[in-house]
C-alpha cells in the first residue's frame, strides 16, 4: 500500500482515536500500545488489563478506506488462540 505523506498523520490520528474510544475506564492498565502492519496496512495493537479483571488484545487496521477492529477478551487469554485468531484475518 502506498501512503502519501499527508495521509500518514490522518491514519495515525484515526488509529489513536479508535484505541482511545475503546478505553472507557481510567483504571484500565495499558500493557502495550504499538504500531504494527497487517497485510502491509497500517495498524495498532493494544493490550490492556481492565479494572474488571479482563485481559483484552485489540487490533485496529486501516485498509482500503475501511477500519477493521479485531478484539479478543477473556479473564485469562491463551496466546496461541489469540495468534491463531489474528492470523486468520487477511485483507484481499
Amino acid at each position: 500500500m502506498i501512503v502519501k505523506k499527508n495521509q500518514v498523520s490522518e491514519i495515525q490520528t484515526l488509529l489513536k482515536e479508535s484505541i482511545n474510544g475503546f478505553i472507557d475506564d481510567e483504571n484500565d492498565k495499558i500493557i502495550t500500545n504499538q504500531n504494527i502492519k497487517v497485510d502491509n496496512y497500517p495498524a495498532k495493537e493494544l493490550r490492556l488489563n481492565t479494572s474488571k479483571g479482563k485481559q483484552i488484545i485489540m487490533r485496529v487496521i486501516i485498509a482500503k478506506n475501511k477500519t477493521f477492529m479485531l478484539i479478543v477478551s477473556a479473564p485469562q487469554l491463551d496466546e496461541t488462540d489469540v495468534k491463531k485468531f489474528f492470523n486468520s484475518f487477511s485483507i484481499d
